[in-house]
């Protein structure tokens, strides 16, 4: 009895050994085949871990290299406005200068200008030629003087006097003794107004010739006969010419 338990329990044991043995082989290939992938993923894992840190140190670089550009564009558009603020400055200086520069050669040329007509003015008189030589002017101021002797001569001539001495204005007396005195002087006029004009109109004669006279003058050495203003500025700008030999 005890021999059959022994041996049924060896045949239990050795078909029990043999299929363990077979259960243990296919759990070793299992686990170098687990073994194997895990150490693969391990490989692929560091190799991902190396991938993510240059990755991450390039993204570093980068950014790094990207704050730098950022300040460096900073300071280049500070810069870069002070210098538009400044190129206004010196444009606002400049325009100014233009202005005043515009202004003078304006000015200038409103000068310019008039100098140039009044030499246009003093060259039209200067290349003229006389109308008239010496002889001629001598010959016209003794025709001139007989004209006002022999006009004197029947003006006093054809005085009609009176013994009586008619109404007068005494207003206009006074004006014309005023006016008669800047021609004659006072003691002409004294004689004119006491002597006795019947007989002998010498007198009369002689104050008609150097009324006549003093007109004359006045007429050939005016400027302007419509304004003694005018006639004055004229005369002293003739006179300043005379003097300076232009």
């Amino acid at each position: 009895m005890g021999g059959i338990i022994s041996f049924i329990g060896l045949r239990l044991y050795k078909s029990f050994s043999s299929g363990d043995l077979k259960g243990l082989d296919n759990d070793r290939d299992q686990e170098r085949s687990w073994r194997d992938e895990l150490n693969t993923l391990e490989r692929e894992n560091a190799s991902l871990r190396r991938s993510l840190a240059d990755t991450q140190a390039s993204i570093h670089a980068k950014d790094t290299q990207i704050s730098n550009l950022q300040s460096n564009t900073a300071k280049a558009v500070n810069a870069s406005k002070a210098r538009v603020l400044e190129v206004e400055r010196q444009l606002g200086e400049v325009q100014a200068e233009l202005k005043r520069v515009a202004g003078e050669r304006s000015a200038l040329e409103g000068l310019l200008e008039t100098r140039s007509k009044e030499l246009q003015m003093a060259q039209a008189y200067l290349s003229r030629t006389d109308t008239f030589s010496g002889a001629d002017i001598k010959k016209m101021v003794v025709a001139l003087n007989a004209e006002i002797l022999q006009t004197a001569a029947l003006i006093s001539d054809a005085f009609e006097f009176q013994r009586s001495a008619p109404a007068v204005d005494e207003q206009g007396i006074k004006l014309a003794r005023e006016e008669l005195d800047i021609y004659l002087g006072g003691r002409m006029l004294e004689l004119l107004a006491t002597s006795n004009h019947h007989e002998d109109t010498f007198l009369i004669q002689l104050a008609c010739q150097a009324s006549m006279c003093a007109w004359a003058k006045s007429m050939i050495s005016s400027w302007y006969f419509h304004g003694p203003e005018a006639e004055e500025n004229l005369n002293s700008i003739y006179e300043h010419l005379r003097d300076s030999g232009e």
